[in-house]
Formats: structure tokens, C-alpha cells, sequence
């Protein structure tokens, strides 16, 4: 009797910080990043589209909690719940390291330029780091027609590419940002491991789903491609890389707002 050879399956494999900052730009979630009640399931049954799911990964930095910081215990009890709620819908959660960025330093709280702006900015600013939730805390604050408001960003923008002002509730503020370590690098392992094992014939997965902006795997994505497994780029339709959409043989797809919609609690749609 002839085996019936099984059909191939996909891998998605989600880049966790992009996946949310994509999501946080969005006009879904402009008063609240609580992102617990996201329907992981459903997405992933969306992307498939009717194929067989082999593997499904969601790669993250781990928060840590801070002595003496109960914004960082309460950011650790968020994602643990976020990370549960994966697990129980069959993700496996692939942990990284997240630290703060040294190029600001220990971030205690608040900075005022002046008296003035501290009089009439402290309360929003408080009300503004509370609401959303942020996984950092404003360094400097300034009104938007203050005269200290231009330099600071080009002092930013020159010390960290791609940076600038925050503006949330009329006011802007730099930020001293958590970087992920070792994210990408378990991304691109996985990605070259299916790779070679569907080469020796031993794997089902002919395709990876790559829900991530991170141009750093274009590389990665080629290798793969000449192995003989198909990409698929995932992005946002307000947020996306242009380098791994112009890659040659990858099929893109770019998710609307509208599609978003039917992932997240009716409590958070506008």
C-alpha cells in the first residue's frame, strides 16, 4: 500500500516588539497597550489561511523587575499573563533579554527644562505615563512651542538612529528605550534550521510566515529562499520595511486596520 505523503505545513514566527509596536501605532489602541486579550488564535488561523500549522513561535524580550520600581513589577505581571495566554493557544513562547539603553542612563523619572514647563506639564505627563502604559519612562518633557523643543530632537536623533520626539497629549518627550538582545538572532536560527532539515528531507514545513520590520534578517530571508523553504512577510499597512518587501520571491501581505479589529477586545475598538 503507497504512504500518502502529507501536505506540507507553515511556520509563523512573530517578532513580539515589532508585533506590538506595529500594533500600538495603530489607531485601535491609542488610549491602551493592554494586549493580553489579543486573540492569538484567530490570527494565526487568519495568516494560515486554510494550511496546516506546524509551528507557531512568538519571540519577546523579558521584562525584569526593578527593586523599588512597582511600574516594572506591574510591566512583568502583564507580560506573564500575555505570555500564558500564548502558551494556551499552542504559541511557543522563544524568550530573549531586554535591557535599558545606555545611551541615556538610569531613568528615575521626570526631567523639566525649566520651572515653568515643570508647573504646568507634571500632572499631564504623569497622567500620560500611567494611560499608556509605557515600557519606559519620559526623561525630558517639553511643551511643543518651547524654544527647547527643536534642539532636543536633533540631540536625539543624533544620538540614536531613527529617534525622536514622543507627542501625546500635546506635550513631547525623549525616552530611554528597553533594547531586546538575542531576539533576532533566535529568529534567523529557527528560520535556518527548517531550512536544512526540509533540505535532508526531514521536515514538513515549507513555509515561514515572518511577522517582524527587522531588515537586519533580509540575509537570513535569501539563505533560506535558496534552500528551497518560501517567505511570506507580514507587515502593517501603516508600518512596514520597505528592505524586506523589496526582497525578490517573497509574498507580502500588510495588515489594515479593519483586519486588526477582529483580533482585539471589543473594549479596545474605536
Amino acid at each position: 500500500m503507497t504512504e500518502v505523503n502529507k501536505p506540507p505545513k507553515i511556520a509563523i514566527l512573530v517578532d513580539g516588539n515589532n508585533f506590538y509596536r506595529g500594533l500600538e501605532k495603530s489607531e485601535l489602541l491609542k488610549t491602551s497597550t493592554q494586549l493580553d486579550e489579543f486573540d492569538y488564535s484567530k490570527f494565526a488561523e487568519f495568516i494560515a489561511q486554510g494550511r496546516e500549522i506546524g509551528i507557531r513561535k512568538f519571540y519577546k524580550g523579558v521584562v525584569k523587575k526593578e527593586i523599588g520600581n512597582p511600574k516594572s513589577q506591574r510591566m512583568v505581571s502583564e507580560q506573564q499573563r500575555i505570555f500564558a495566554r500564548l502558551e494556551f493557544s499552542d504559541w511557543k513562547v522563544v524568550r530573549g533579554k531586554l535591557s535599558k539603553n545606555p545611551e541615556f542612563g538610569r531613568c528615575e523619572g521626570f526631567y523639566f527644562c525649566d520651572e515653568d514647563i515643570e508647573k504646568n506639564l507634571r500632572n499631564t505627563s504623569k497622567r500620560i505615563l500611567e494611560e499608556h502604559r509605557l515600557a519606559y519612562n519620559p526623561i525630558i518633557v517639553v511643551s511643543p512651542n518651547s524654544a527647547y523643543a527643536s534642539p532636543l530632537k536633533q540631540a536625539v536623533s543624533d544620538i540614536r538612529e531613527n529617534a525622536g520626539l514622543k507627542k501625546l497629549n500635546g506635550i513631547y518627550f525623549a525616552v530611554n528605550t528597553w533594547k531586546e538582545k538575542g531576539v533576532d538572532v533566535n529568529i534567523a536560527i529557527d528560520m535556518l534550521e527548517m531550512a536544512y532539515t526540509l533540505k535532508i528531507g526531514s521536515s514538513e514545513i515549507d513555509t515561514i510566515v515572518l511577522v517582524s520590520n527587522d531588515s537586519d534578517l533580509k540575509p537570513v530571508i535569501e539563505r533560506v529562499q535558496a534552500l528551497g523553504i518560501s517567505i511570506e512577510y507580514v507587515g502593517f499597512e501603516y508600518s512596514y520595511s520597505i528592505s524586506l518587501l523589496n526582497i525578490q520571491g517573497i509574498k507580502r501581505s500588510l495588515l489594515t486596520e479593519e483586519q486588526l479589529k477582529s483580533f482585539l477586545p471589543q473594549k479596545l475598538q474605536i
